[in-house]
């Protein structure tokens, strides 16, 4: 297979970071933006969950077919949608109009991350992947931190037509970028006749790539809880929009750091160790949180959270790379992205099941206790599939025939 040129991985690295500014842009503000409609708490909870519950099911069969027409199609397809996503976000005057518009983004925004993932973990030595993770992770953490900070800008000044007018003009950009990306030279070889199903199955029996799905589940279900509810939660204890915009660049601002850090440690631990200093931190802001409303504190708990979510999010990407053939990426990130769009199901639905029976409070603490039991799991799968390896590379024994 040719490679693309430096250039064309950065290229895509950087229409990752559009994408996440897109999503950073809208994530935060729907939930505020069903509040000024009349929705209820529980109305907030469906229209978030609605965004992934027809992803949860396309996840595994795009991943499939998009190895039959090619990931620069289904780019396009997904900007597209993205882009009737955003009209329909700029019209919406009522709650049915913005789970329509929920529904379409989900749609249009799987096709885009999937394809972007499978684009640049494709064919190279390990040191080269390496490099892209972390690139395409530093433009993926530059696109959440300028998404919060803008939005809130917006709001504070222009109002929510605002934020959905940009979201638009990124996803015509997005748009304009997938007729700019070229198509591989040489296609995929995928067995004939392969069952999808059967080849998730054998997936999920690798502890590598099970290890990389639970760590991809925890990354996405903080990273959301981030950007949807501790808003919410902020504004409670009389944040305002652009403080609370301030405080989520933070968070997403600490993740530009792994481009420069994150070939460093891999070089220096195995991804178990990594890993488990990334669980973490990634969790300590869900303990913490709770007990302080003070600024400062606040600040210190979100940046080194959205440092180490960054790099939950490259070891779960170089997981998955490592333990897959090219002709299952697109089923093994389609299946990620399943997990992902599970975590983005689960979450607003255990907010809308805790908020009315506890605080936020006690909603973050319990959450952080489950957070923990997951990644526990997590490192358990990767220290198991970790000593299998090392097992396997005990080279025989020795043995010396003497003559007499």
């Amino acid at each position: 297979m040719i490679e693309r040129k430096n250039e064309e991985w950065t290229f895509i690295s950087i229409c990752c970071g559009l994408y996440w500014f897109a999503h950073s842009l809208t994530r935060p503000v729907i939930a505020l933006f069903g509040l000024s409609i009349g929705a209820s708490d529980l109305h907030i909870s469906f229209i978030l969950a609605i965004y992934a519950v027809i992803p949860l099911l396309l996840a595994i069969p795009i991943g499939g077919y998009m190895e039959k027409v090619g990931s620069e199609v289904l780019f396009r397809w997904g900007a597209w949608l993205m882009c009737l996503s955003g009209l329909l976000y700029i019209l919406s005057t009522n709650l049915t109009m913005l789970i329509l518009a929920q529904i379409i983004a989900g749609i249009g925004q799987l096709f885009v991350w999937l394809t972007v993932q499978v684009m640049i973990t494709g064919d190279a030595k390990k040191i080269s992947k390496t490099k892209r993770i972390a690139t395409f992770s530093f433009y993926m953490a530059l696109g959440q931190l300028l998404g919060p900070i803008i939005a809130g800008f917006c709001l504070e000044l222009l109002g929510y037509s605002s934020v959905f007018t940009l979201y638009m003009s990124i996803c015509l950009v997005l748009l304009i970028s997938g007729y700019r990306i070229r198509k591989l030279t040489s296609k995929i070889s995928v067995p004939a006749h392969r069952n999808n199903m059967r080849a998730t199955f054998s997936l999920l029996k690798n502890k590598g790539v099970a290890a990389g799905l639970v760590a991809s589940f925890v990354m996405l279900f903080i990273v959301d809880t981030r950007m949807s509810y501790v808003p919410l939660y902020l504004e409670h204890i009389d944040y305002n929009y652009m403080q609370i915009g301030f405080l989520l660049t933070v968070a997403s601002g600490a993740g530009l750091l792994v481009k420069s850090v994150y070939e460093r440690m891999t070089n220096k631990w195995n991804l178990t160790v990594i890993l488990t200093g990334s669980f973490f931190l990634s969790i300590m802001f869900l303990l913490i949180l709770p007990f302080s409303h003070n600024f400062l504190v606040i600040i210190m708990v979100l940046a080194v959270s959205g440092f180490s979510l960054a790099i939950t999010q490259s070891v779960s990407m170089s997981l998955i790379s490592e333990h897959t053939e090219t002709s299952e990426r697109g089923i093994a990130f389609g299946l990620r992205l399943l997990i992902n769009r599970s975590a983005q199901l689960v979450n607003p639905l255990y907010f809308g099941f805790a908020l009315p029976l506890l605080d936020y409070s006690m909603s973050f603490l319990y959450l952080g206790a489950i957070m923990t039991i997951f990644s526990v799991c997590a490192v358990f799968l990767l220290s198991r599939k970790d000593k299998k390896r090392n097992l396997l590379d005990i080279p025989p024994m020795k043995t010396e025939i003497y003559e007499k």
